[in-house]
Parts: C-alpha cells; structure tokens; sequence
C-alpha cells in the first residue's frame, strides 16, 4: 500500500516533468522543420525567379532568329508561352514542370513581380504587333512564307526587342537578389533558432534535475537528521512543504524529535531547578548589596552636609541664617532621595504607585518646572522654551486647552523635573530647549528635552531606564542614585504614556522625549 502511494504520487511528479521535456522536444523538431521547409520553398521561388532570366533571354534569342528569318513564329510563341508560365508560377505556387513544390510570393515582393509582369506584357505585345505579324518572307528551314520585316524595321525592332528584354532581365535580378537575402536572412536566423531551442532543452534538462533533486531533498535531509540525532543533536527539523509522502514522514520525524527533545529539556530542567534557585538567590543578594551601597552613599552625602553647615555654624565661622540655609537646601536633597527610595521600592514589589488624578494643563507644568531651574542655573547654561508651538515662555490660549491631560500633577512635576535636571547636570556649557508639541490628531502631546551636554553613552543607553544605571563625567562627581529615570519610566508608563532617548545627529547632547495621551484620546 505504501508503495503504491508513493508510486501514484512521487512517479507522478517525474512522468509530468518528463511529458514537459518530451513535449518541448516534438514541438521544437515541429518549429523548425516548419521553418526549414518555408526556407526550402522560398529557395525554390529564387530559382524559379532566376529561370526568368533565362526564359526572357530564350525569347530574345526565339526573336532574334525569327527576324532572321531561322526560325519560325511557333517557336517563338512556344518561348514567349513558357516565360508566362514561368511568371504565373512564380506568382501563385504550386508544383513545378519538374515537381518542385513552390509557396505563393510573398507579398513584399509582388510589386517586383508587377514591374515584370508589367515589362512583360509591354514586350510581350511589342512581338506580337510589331515583329510576327508584318511583311512575309521565305524561312530558311520551311518553304512556307512567313510574314517578316524589311531590313531596316528589322534592326530597329531587334534592338528595341533587346532593350525591353533587358529591362525584364534586370527587374528579374532584382526580385532574385532580394529572395536570395531574404534566404540568407532566413538561414541565419533558422541557425539562431536552433540554438535557442538548444539551450531552452539544456535548460529544461536542468530544472528538470534541479526538481527532482527538490524533491528527493527530503530523502538526503532525513539521513542527515537521523545521523545528528545519532550523534546526540535534537535540535534538528527537516522543512517539507506538500501533501506527498515524503512531507508526511518529514512531519512525522519532526514530531519525534520534538518529543524526544521536551522529554530531555523536562529532565534537564527538574535537575537544573536547584541550580537556577541558587543562583536566583546570589542574583538577588548581589542587588541587595548593590542597593544598600548606592543608598549609603547617597544618604552619607547630604548628612555630611548637614554636619558640616551645623559645624561652622557652632564655631561661629558662617552665620546662622547662612547654616539654615545650607540645613534646609541637604534637608531637601535628603527628602528626595527618601522619596525615591520609597518609590523604587514600591515598583520593585509590584505595588502600584499612588495618583491623583486630575485634569492639567502641561504647558503651565513645563513653565513651572523651567523657571524652579532657572533660578539654579550655572554660568555658560540657558534654557528656553517652546511652548505649544509659540517658541517663548508664554502660553497660547488657543492651543493651551487641547494639551491637557487627565495626570497626578505631583508625579508630572517630579517626571518632568528628573528630566530637565539631568539635562542641567550633564551640560557644561549650552543651551536646553524644553518644547512641548500636540499631534495632528490632538490626541497625544510631546515634550522633549534637549541639551547641548556630551550625550548618552552608547554602553548605558540600551538600559538606560533600568535600576542603578548611572553615568560618570570626567572626574566631576555627576553621577547620580540611577534611580530617577527609572522612577520617570515609571510614572510616564501609568499615564499611558512612553518615553525615549536618543543622542543628537550633531554629536552634541541628547533629546528625552515624553508622549502622553491628552483627554481627547481618553474620552
């Protein structure tokens, strides 16, 4: 049974590939047998053009004699007759006197045809009026009287009859020369087709070879699995696509393998569970002592601060307004990074941030964010804004209601401030352009931040949002928790919102970008 379907299927598959070949065969033997016999008919039409030459000279000759009185006026109208025949038979095909088969003139060159014919029955008619039918005289070969010329009608019909003869022959040359090209032309290009059809077979031999190695690909593809999965190698697959046998036994081994390799990965894996928990469990001491350092660290520094400010105030060396001052500015700091901590580890623990939602106007944030920073800026550092599209620190009226959005005011601020402090942090000298935009569906606002600073390094720009990725300057001290950008992913993220960085195509500085929903896209 199996044989027999591979039989019905495969066997069927050949025989149609080698019906292809067989059919091209017999059609290019048709083809160019076809070609070759219009070749051979079309010779025939040169030789029977090149007869008229001759038949025009016998005539010439039949005259010339008649005049002379050595022959008779039947062998001349005998000459004259055959030359018409000859004509005809040019024109119209058929079979020849001597059973040569002749095809139609083609019709390119019936007006050739026409000009001899016409020169024909111009000479033919001459003959017959002028030189048969006048004065009689006695033959030489008859002692019958035959009608003739006098001397000089004679010279002067002889030499107007060979003139309109050689107008005939030349024409005849003519259509002769051009069969003759059209002949050659024809030769060459039966050459050319024979080694087209040639190469077409070639052609066909090997796409038929190239298929059926196709199609015993599956045989060569199953021996080499099976021998990988003798080796011990199971992720092996062999790629059929049909309905044939041989796609059903591809399937069927692909199954097995599978299987056999889902059973391995199942014992693999309840002996690799203790390992993976093991090394779960280094992973996250290893961040536990990550965080406690980065804390540290950041706590000791605004303590250090604050101890530091109490102590010059104690021996009297700054005043106490200036101490306060300086208390309440690491007091702040202090809170901030309490705050962060907080967050970071309600995120971490899968609890959702705390939001109060409310309708906001971005514009009326980015200003108040722009100008907290202004007022901390460092030499050699501006920052501008471009508000809805108006380029200055004003806000359009008309546009400022379609930029508002349904947000906990505090988590934008504190999103928006991250953003443009990190911009301030890492910008030596420049300008930050924060600018706000809506989109042309009024359904998404954009803000970006852009800054003039050494840009994003390449190495921390994949994971730039993550935990603990911070980012060094030189020697100063610019590195931050690495927690604010995670924080800010964070709270975009509630809001349904995204965010990206990228570093400018000048070389200088990079571009955070925020896309929130307005309230169009939430109702």
């Amino acid at each position: 049974m199996i044989k027999q379907r591979i039989n019905s299927k495969i066997t069927t598959k050949i025989g149609l590939l080698v019906s292809v070949q067989a059919i091209f065969i017999i059609a290019s033997v048709i083809i160019l047998s076809h070609f070759e016999s219009q070749g051979t008919l079309l010779g025939n039409s040169v030789n029977i053009a090149g007869k008229n030459r001759f038949l025009t000279s016998n005539v010439l000759i039949q005259t010339e004699e008649y005049l002379s009185g050595f022959s008779n006026v039947s062998a001349a109208k005998a000459a004259m007759d055959n030359l018409q025949s000859n004509l005809l038979q040019l024109k119209e095909g058929g079979h020849s006197s001597v059973q040569v088969e002749l095809a139609p003139l083609p019709p390119k060159y019936l007006h050739l045809w026409d000009s001899i014919n016409n020169r024909w029955q111009a000479y033919k008619g001459f003959i017959i009026n002028n030189i048969i039918k006048p004065t009689p005289v006695v033959s030489l070969f008859s002692s019958s009287t035959t009608k003739s010329l006098s001397t000089v009608n004679a010279a002067a019909a002889k030499k107007e009859s060979q003139f309109m003869a050689s107008e005939i022959i030349n024409l005849s040359n003519s259509l002769t020369a051009d069969l003759g090209n059209e002949v050659k032309n024809n030769s060459q290009n039966l050459i050319l087709l024979e080694i087209l059809l040639g190469a077409l077979n070639i052609a066909i031999v090997i796409l038929i070879f190239y298929l059926v190695r196709k199609m015993l690909t599956p045989i060569f593809a199953l021996t080499n699995a099976a021998s990988e999965i003798k080796k011990g190698n199971l992720d092996v697959s062999i790629v059929h696509k049909g309905n044939d046998e041989l796609a059903i036994l591809a399937e069927s081994f692909n199954s097995m393998a599978s299987s056999m390799r889902n059973y391995i990965e199942k014992q693999e894996e309840l002996t690799l569970q203790p390992q993976y928990a093991n090394k779960e469990l280094n992973r996250k001491d290893r961040l536990k002592d990550e965080f406690v350092g980065i804390a540290s660290h950041e706590l000791r520094t605004p303590v250090q601060s604050i101890l530091g400010f109490a102590s010059l105030a104690n021996n009297g060396q700054i005043g106490a307004k200036e101490a306060c001052k300086g208390v309440l500015l690491e007091a702040y700091r202090l809170q901030q990074l309490t705050n962060d901590l907080l967050d970071v580890t309600r995120i971490k623990s899968g609890s959702s941030l705390t939001f109060a939602m409310e309708k906001v106007r971005v514009n009326q944030i980015i200003l108040d964010v722009v100008n907290v920073v202004k007022a901390n800026l460092k030499e050699g550092v501006s920052i501008e804004t471009k508000i809805g599209g108006n380029g200055g620190d004003s806000i359009d009226d008309n546009n400022n209601n379609d930029m508002e959005i349904y947000a906990d005011k505090g988590r934008i601020i504190q999103a928006i401030s991250n953003i443009v402090g990190n911009a301030v942090k890492f910008t030596a000298t420049g300008t930050i352009i924060v600018q706000s935009n809506l989109s042309n569906d009024k359904k998404r606002v954009e803000i970006k931040v852009s800054d003039s600073g050494s840009g994003i390094a390449e190495d921390i720009l994949p994971n730039l949002f993550d935990k603990f990725v911070t980012k060094t300057l030189g020697n100063e001290n610019k590195s931050g928790t690495g927690l604010g950008l995670y924080i800010t992913k964070a709270i975009i993220n509630a809001h349904k919102g995204k965010i990206f960085a990228y570093n400018n195509k000048q070389g200088v500085g990079a571009t955070f970008t925020i896309v929130i929903p307005t309230i169009h896209e939430d109702r």
